[in-house]
């Protein structure tokens, strides 16, 4: 599976985490940008995205992982996943009570 795929997916599952009606547009609060400070130009991207669809910077986590295009399952976990799931754990309370992140 390629870092990039990854991080979609987990930016992805972020969204929908947030209980978001499946046909409706996410508000802004319901985003998580996620952004590999070990990627050229990921956060500057991850910013001016977040800015131009009015996402708090709060709402911007920068992770530290490879940048090469294929991660192993150990280290996704690590360095994705897990960093992923504790900021929705602090930040989100509907999380908790989700059975997608468990």
């Amino acid at each position: 599976m390629t870092a990039a795929r990854q991080l979609a997916g987990a930016a992805l599952a972020a969204a929908l985490s947030a209980g978001t009606a499946a046909l409706g547009a996410l508000a802004p609060e319901e985003v998580l940008v996620v952004a590999n400070a070990n990627a050229p130009g990921s956060v500057e991207l991850a910013r001016y995205y977040a800015a131009a669809r009015n996402i708090l910077p709060e709402r911007i986590i920068v992770l530290r992982c490879t940048a090469h295009p294929e991660i192993g399952r150990g280290q996704y976990d690590k360095a994705i996943r897990q960093p992923i799931r504790e900021y929705l754990r602090r930040h989100d309370p509907r999380v908790e009570r989700s059975s997608a992140w468990r």
